[in-house]
C-alpha cells in the first residue's frame, strides 16, 4: 500500500521553549549592555500570549471615564466605554411636555420634579465638549485595539494574530502557515546578529518608562487638580441664568402650591379651624339640660339657637371677605410674577447670545420663535376676568347661603309649640335637627367651590409648568452652549500653561509605541523560528518514515531474489491447511473426493500476511457449491499493461514456474495440497484459491486420473529429504556454475509448461486469475514507486532551490555588514589620527595639553604620582586584552574570538 504523506494540520511550541529562547535573545550593544529587543520582546510575551495575562476588556476596566470639578462631572472624549451623558435640551423639553400631557389631571406636584430635574441634569458629563487624553493618566496598553498592528502584508508581527494560547503552548493553525514566509533572512540573522543600533540610554527598557511614567502621573496629576479646581466656578457662572431662574421659579412654586396647588386645602382647613364653628349637635347638648332645670324663657332660648345660626353666617361672610378675596388677588399678583420672571429672563438671554455670536442673525430667529411662543401662552386678562367671575359667584353664594339661615330661623319661630317645652320640643326634632345639620354643610360646600374654582380653573398647574417650561428650554440650550465653551477655553490654557508636560507626555507615548513595535517585531521572528524548526522536524520524521519504508521494501525484494535463487531445482512440498484450522495450527485432514460432482471455482480477496518478507497465496480445499460453472469464461489478456517494465514480466514468469513446481509436488500423506509463491512486499492483499471440490492428488490435478488412497510415511520422508538434498545441491551448483543454472531453468520452464498441458480448463483458469491480480498488483507497486520517485525529486529540487537562495541571503547580508563595520573602524581610525597629529603638535610646539573645563581636570595626577613613586619602574605591567579577555597583548594586536561577556550564552563560542 502506497504511504501518502502526511499532512501538518498545526504546529504547537511550548512556553517553555518560548522562555527559554527570549532568555538567550542576543544583546543589541555590548559596550553599553543595552537588552532593547530581548527585554520589549519578553514585555509582548508576557502581555499577551502567557495563559495568566489580562484580557483586552479588564484593561479597559480601569480606564478613567470621567472626572469632577466641583458638582459637575466631565467625561473624557475618547472613552472607550459608552458612559453616562446629559441628554440634550430639546429632548430633555419635549420629555417634560409629554409629561404634563400625562398628568395634566393629576395633583402631582410636576413643577417640582421638573425643578429638580433640571439641577440633576446640569451636573452631568456635558454631550457637547469633553476633556482630552491630556488630563488621564498614562497607561501603557500593549493591545491591538489601542496600537494596531501594521497593514502592510509582508510585516512579520502578522503571526502574532494568528497564534492560538493554549495554557502550556502556542499554536499555529494550518491556515496561517502564509505568514512564515515573512520570516526572511534578515530577520532571522537579526535573532543571533545585532543589526539595529540600539544604544543606552537613548533606547528606554519597559522598566525606565514605567518610572517616567509614575513621575509624570503624579505631576500631570497635581496640574488636572488645580485646573478642575478653576473650572468648578467658571462651570457654575455658566449655568449661572439657569440655576436663578430654577431658584426663583421654585419660590414661585411653593407660593402657586399654597394659593392654587395642593397647599390651597390645607389653607383653608386651617382658616376654617381658626373660626372654630361647632355643628349644633355639640353646640345645643349642654344648654338643653340647662333650660330643662331652670326653666328658662322662650327669649332665652330663642336668643341661644339665633346666636348660633348668626355665628355660621358671620363666618360664612368672614371667609369671604377675610380668605377667598385677599385670596384671589394674591393669585394675580402671583401671575404676574411669573410673567415678569419670564418675559425679562427671554430678553437678558438674547442679549447674552447675541454678545457671543458674530456677525450671525440667528440670535434675532430665536427671539421671534420665543415671542411666538409667548403669544400662545395664557395671558394676564384671562386670569382677571377668571378672579372677577369667581368673586361675583362667591359673594352670590355667602349671600344664598345667610339667606338660606334666615329662613331656617324664621321656620324655627312659625311652627314651633307655644312655651318653652315646645321650643325645646321643635329643636329635638329629628327633622328640624337635619334642616340645621344642611345648613351648616352649606358652609362647607361654600369652601370646597372655592378651592376647586382656584386650583382647577384660574392657572392649573399644567399650564403654569407649560409658561415656565418656554424660558426653561431656551435657557438649557443656552447653559450647554456656555458650559462648552467654558470647557474648551480652560482646556486651551491648560495646554498653554503646561507645554513641558504635554510634550513629556506625548514623547513617553511615542517611547511606548516604539518599544511595543520593536517587541512584535523580535518577538514574531522567535516565535517564527521556533515554528519553523518545528516544521522541518515534524517533516524530517516524515522524510525518515518515507525512508524507512523504502529501506524495508529493499530488504525484502533481496530476501525474495535469494530465496528465489534457492529453489533453482525443485520447490519442497507444503501441507495445505483444512478449512476449519490455520496454516500453522492443527493436524491435516484428508478430504472426500467425488467424481461426479461438477467442479465449482472461487475467487476471493484477503489481506496479505507478510511473514519473513514474503506473501502465501494459500489454496484453501474445497467448498461445497450449488452454482455451477458457466460454459466459456473470459480470461483477461496480461497484455493490457503495456507499461510495464521487464522486471515485471520475468516477475510473473518466476511465480508461474513456481506454482508449476508446487503442482508437480507429491502429495502429503493426508492428500492435501499446498502452495507457497513469493511476490514483493508492496502487494496489499493475498489472493485465496477454492480449486474444485474433489481435486485431490497431483494426478487428479495434472492428469485427471483417480489418486491412490494413502501413501506410505517413509516414501513421504525419502520424497521430502530428496527435495531437500536437490534444493542444497541447486544452490551449490548455481554459486559456482552458471550455465548449469541455465540449463536447469530451462528444465524448469519445460516441466512448467508440461504440467499446464495436463490441467483441466477449471484449475487453468484459476491459475490464469492468480497470475492476473499478481501482475497487475506488481504494475500498481511499480506505478506507485515512480510517483514516489517524482515527488522526492521534486522536493529536492524546492529544497535546493530554497537552499540556493537562503546561501546568497546570507552572503550578500555577511557582505553588507562587512562593508558597514569596515565603514566604521575607517572613521574610527581616522578621528584617533587626528587627535594623534593634534597632540603631536601640541608637544611639538611645547604647549600644554587642553582640557574640557576649567584649569586642570586630572584628579588622579597626585595619586598616579604617588604610585609611580612607590613602585620601581621596570615592574611588569600585565596587559589584559578588550577584546577576547585575554593577557600578554592588546586588543589592537588580538585576532581571537570576540569575548560576549556571559557565560550562559549558546551563540558565544568561548563558553
Amino acid at each position: 500500500m502506497r504511504n501518502k504523506e502526511r499532512q501538518i494540520e498545526v504546529l504547537r511550541i511550548e512556553q517553555n521553549v518560548v522562555s527559554k529562547e527570549l532568555g538567550r535573545f542576543r544583546v543589541c550593544n555590548i559596550d553599553t549592555r543595552c537588552y532593547y529587543c530581548r527585554e520589549w520582546a519578553h514585555y509582548i510575551y508576557k502581555k499577551h500570549f502567557v495563559w495568566s495575562a489580562k484580557t483586552q476588556e479588564e484593561v479597559y476596566d480601569n480606564t478613567l471615564e470621567s472626572l469632577n470639578a466641583g458638582r459637575f462631572q466631565i467625561n473624557m472624549l475618547q472613552t472607550p466605554l459608552p458612559g453616562k451623558r446629559k441628554e440634550r435640551s430639546p429632548k430633555l423639553a419635549e420629555r417634560f411636555e409629554k409629561l404634563l400631557e400625562s398628568n395634566a389631571d393629576t395633583s402631582t406636584a410636576l413643577m417640582t420634579d421638573i425643578i429638580a430635574a433640571c439641577e440633576l441634569w446640569k451636573t452631568l458629563p456635558s454631550s457637547l465638549s469633553g476633556l482630552p487624553t491630556i488630563f488621564e493618566p498614562i497607561q501603557f496598553n500593549p493591545f491591538p485595539d489601542a496600537i494596531p498592528l501594521s497593514d502592510d502584508l509582508s510585516d512579520p508581527a502578522l503571526i502574532l494574530d494568528e497564534l492560538i494560547m493554549e495554557r502550556q503552548a502556542l499554536c499555529l493553525p494550518s491556515t496561517s502557515f502564509e505568514v512564515l514566509k515573512n520570516m526572511t533572512g534578515d530577520i532571522l540573522l537579526s535573532q543571533t546578529q545585532a543589526t539595529c543600533k540600539h544604544t543606552r540610554p537613548e533606547y528606554k527598557s519597559i522598566a525606565e518608562l514605567e518610572i517616567e511614567r509614575d513621575i509624570l502621573n503624579s505631576q500631570m496629576a497635581e496640574a488636572t487638580k488645580t485646573v478642575l479646581e478653576e473650572l468648578a466656578p467658571a462651570l457654575d457662572l455658566s449655568w449661572a441664568p439657569l440655576s436663578e431662574f430654577l431658584q426663583r421659579l421654585l419660590v414661585l412654586e411653593k407660593e402657586r402650591n399654597g394659593l392654587m396647588g395642593e397647599g390651597c386645602q390645607q389653607t383653608v382647613d386651617q382658616f376654617a379651624e381658626q373660626q372654630k364653628l361647632v355643628p349644633f349637635s355639640a353646640y345645643w347638648t349642654e344648654r338643653a339640660v340647662r333650660f330643662k332645670k331652670k326653666r328658662a324663657k322662650i327669649t332665652e332660648v330663642e336668643e341661644a339657637f339665633d346666636a348660633h345660626v348668626d355665628r355660621w353666617a358671620a363666618g360664612s361672610r368672614a371667609f369671604r371677605d377675610e380668605f377667598a378675596l385677599p385670596g384671589l388677588r394674591d393669585i394675580c399678583k402671583l401671575i404676574e410674577k411669573l410673567w415678569d420672571l419670564v418675559v425679562p429672563t427671554i430678553q437678558h438671554m438674547a442679549d447674552r447670545i447675541a454678545s457671543h455670536e458674530k456677525k450671525e442673525e440667528s440670535h434675532t430667529e430665536n427671539c421671534r420663535a420665543v415671542s411666538a411662543s409667548l403669544k400662545g401662552l395664557h395671558s394676564t386678562k384671562e386670569v382677571d376676568d377668571a378672579v372677577e367671575r369667581i368673586e361675583r359667584e362667591l359673594i352670590e353664594r355667602v349671600a344664598a347661603y345667610c339667606e338660606s339661615l334666615e329662613q331656617l330661623k324664621a321656620s324655627y319661630r312659625e311652627d314651633c309649640k307655644p312655651g318653652t317645652s315646645g321650643r325645646l320640643e321643635k329643636l329635638a326634632n329629628k327633622e328640624f335637627r337635619k334642616k340645621i345639620k344642611k345648613a351648616e354643610s352649606g358652609y362647607h360646600s361654600l369652601r370646597h367651590y372655592f378651592q376647586y374654582e382656584v386650583t382647577q380653573k384660574i392657572f392649573p398647574e399644567a399650564l403654569f409648568c407649560k409658561f415656565s417650561l418656554v424660558c426653561l428650554e431656551a435657557l438649557m440650550q443656552e447653559g450647554e452652549v456656555m458650559e462648552a465653551m467654558t470647557i474648551e477655553s480652560e482646556v486651551r490654557r491648560f495646554i498653554e500653561s503646561n507645554k513641558d508636560l504635554v510634550r513629556q507626555r506625548q514623547v513617553l507615548i511615542e517611547q511606548f509605541e516604539k518599544g511595543v513595535h520593536t517587541g512584535r517585531r523580535e518577538l514574531a521572528g522567535v516565535l517564527g523560528k521556533l515554528f519553523l524548526k518545528e516544521g522541518m522536524r515534524i517533516q524530517g520524521e516524515n522524510l525518515a518514515l518515507k525512508r524507512q519504508d523504502q529501506l524495508l521494501k529493499s530488504i525484502s525484494a533481496n530476501t525474495k531474489s535469494s530465496k528465489k535463487k534457492k529453489k533453482k531445482g525443485k520447490t519442497p512440498s507444503i501441507d495445505l491447511p483444512s478449512p476449519q484450522q490455520s496454516p500453522n495450527k492443527g493436524p491435516d485432514r484428508q478430504v472426500d473426493v467425488n467424481p461426479e460432482e461438477v467442479p465449482e471455482v472461487l475467487l476471493e480477496d484477503q489481506t496479505m500476511t507478510i511473514e519473513d518478507n514474503a506473501v502465501e497465496l494459500a489454496v484453501e480445499p474445497p467448498v461445497e457449491l450449488h452454482a455451477e460453472v458457466p460454459a466459456k469464461v473470459p480470461v483477461e489478456q496480461v497484455g493490457e499493461n503495456d507499461f510495464e517494465c521487464h522486471e515485471v514480466e520475468s516477475n510473473s514468469r518466476e511465480v508461474v514456474a513456481e506454482s508449476l513446481e508446487a503442482v508437480k509436488e507429491p502429495r502429503t500423506a493426508k492428500g492435501e495440497l499446498a502452495v507457497k509463491v513469493e511476490v514483493p512486499v508492496k502487494a496489499e492483499r493475498s489472493v485465496e484459491v477454492a480449486p474444485q471440490q474433489e481435486i485431490d492428488t497431483k494426478e487428479t490435478l495434472l492428469t485427471g486420473r483417480p489418486a491412490e488412497p494413502e501413501m506410505d510415511e517413509k516414501e513421504s520422508q525419502g520424497s521430502e529429504a530428496g527435495n531437500k538434498e536437490s534444493t542444497d545441491q541447486g544452490y551449490c551448483d548455481d554459486n559456482n556454475d552458471n550455465n548449469n543454472n541455465n540449463d536447469n531453468d530451462d528444465d524448469d520452464d519445460n516441466d512448467a509448461l508440461a504440467g499446464v498441458k495436463h490441467m483441466s480448463q477449471a484449475d487453468l483458469l484459476v491459475f490464469l486469475r492468480t497470475l492476473h491480480s499478481e501482475n497487475s498488483r506488481l504494475a500498481e507497486s511499480v506505478r506507485s514507486s515512480q510517483q514516489e520517485m517524482a515527488l522526492l525529486t521534486n522536493q529536492y529540487t524546492e529544497m535546493m532551490l530554497v537552499a540556493q537562495a537562503r546561501e546568497t541571503q546570507m552572503l550578500q547580508l555577511y557582505k553588507s555588514q562587512q562593508q558597514v563595520e569596515m565603514e566604521e573602524a575607517r572613521r574610527y581610525t581616522l578621528s584617533l589620527e587626528a587627535k594623534i597629529s593634534a597632540l603631536e603638535s601640541q608637544l611639538q610646539s611645547g604647549r600644554p595639553l587642553g582640557t574640557a573645563g576649567f584649569g586642570s581636570q586630572d584628579l588622579f595626577a597626585s595619586y598616579r604620582h604617588e604610585m609611580a613613586f612607590f613602585q620601581p619602574a621596570t615592574a611588569w605591567m600585565a596587559a589584559r586584552c578588550g577584546h577576547c579577555g585575554g593577557e600578554g597583548h592588546t586588543s589592537t594586536e588580538c585576532k581571537g574570538a570576540f569575548l560576549c561577556g556571559t557565560s550562559h550564552s549558546e551563540a558565544c563560542r568561548l563558553t
